[in-house]
């Protein structure tokens, strides 16, 4: 896997909110890589759609002791898997809450469009 296939964002349309399908092994390869998710840029996941930003916050919203045991399986432990389960779900609803709040930059152009046109045609 290279470098530009981590950077590229993941597709979660088909993610159905169970843990077992976050890929662990690239968690540790990111981790290993850079200081875990700083390695991402949140421009990347700028264009996914809110609802794959809330999926993604659904599947890190299991309980903790879950994502433990199941990083466990993959031989992650202890403070390492504390740290990794704190940054990205830090990470994961900080994304959330930004898309949330930050208005669509094409649907203000269109709406800023209409309005001139409106003004233009009472105008005459």
């Amino acid at each position: 896997m290279t470098t530009k296939d981590l950077s590229n964002p993941v597709d979660l349309s088909e993610m159905t909110g169970k843990l077992a399908l976050i890929d662990f092994q690239m968690i540790k390869l990111l981790a290993q890589r850079s200081n875990l998710l700083e390695g991402l840029k949140s421009t990347e996941l700028a264009n996914w759609p809110v609802t794959n930003l809330l999926e993604l916050h659904n599947i890190l919203m299991v309980p903790q002791t879950q994502f433990y045991s199941q990083a466990k399986g993959l031989g992650l432990k202890g403070d390492f898997v504390r740290r990794i389960y704190r940054q990205i779900l830090h990470y994961s609803l900080s994304l959330v809450c930004h898309r949330l709040t930050t208005p669509n930059i094409q649907s203000i152009k269109a709406t800023t469009k209409i309005q001139k046109k409106k003004s233009k045609s009472n105008k005459k």
